[in-house]
């Protein structure tokens, strides 16, 4: 019981070794560090550019190589507050909370939409590294962002086939349906 006083209240007892010091350090890192910057206003920024994505936030819409990239609405809410907190640790609550106000959802709900953000940018191919899961705490964008004044050519013109988008996104939410069926077919097993 003194040792769960103990982490809770980050200090360490007499007599603890260097590996319960590590353990202790090791969560005071994943907490989300005080940050001088001011965070990104991502709903107000007219495009913010990581990697090979463009990410229209008053648009709704997210580009790669000014090419529509079929996205759901909850997986896209999850990026732009991912985004806004720019290297910062956003935890699993406050996402949920962002991103379904009001309703209680369950964790996997949250893991699945996840899933589909990363596979929507092509997390870790070619290095591409945008989303970090700290482990039973929350996630980290940590790509490097820049924010530009004007919108991307694709944006203004609106030259992509929307009816093209459309038969994609629902191919995705389809495939959102059948890895939430699974994820609560393996959580419903593990019980």
């Amino acid at each position: 019981m003194n040792l769960a006083i103990a982490l809770s209240a980050q200090r360490t007892l007499p007599g603890l070794g260097p590996s319960a010091r590590l353990f202790l350090d090791h969560r005071r890192t994943n907490r989300r560090a005080p940050t001088n910057e001011a965070r990104i206003n991502a709903s107000g920024a007219p495009a913010i550019l990581f990697g090979d994505f463009c990410l229209v936030p008053t648009l709704r819409l997210l580009l790669e190589a000014d090419q529509p990239v079929p996205l759901g609405s909850r997986a896209l809410d999850i990026l732009i507050a991912l985004i806004e907190r720019h290297r910062e640790l956003v935890t699993k609550r406050e996402l949920m909370a962002r991103v379904w106000p009001g309703i209680t959802v369950v964790e996997a709900n949250l893991a699945v939409h996840i899933c589909a953000l990363r596979r929507a940018l092509r997390e870790g191919q070619g290095g591409n590294r945008y989303l970090i899961n700290i482990p039973g705490q929350g996630y980290r964008f940590v790509a490097p962002i820049s924010i530009i004044e004007e919108l991307p050519p694709a944006a203004v013109e609106g030259d992509f086939d929307l009816r093209a988008m459309l038969t994609q996104l629902i191919g995705s939410a389809d495939q959102v349906r059948r890895l939430a069926a699974q994820l609560l077919e393996v959580s419903n097993s593990s019980a």
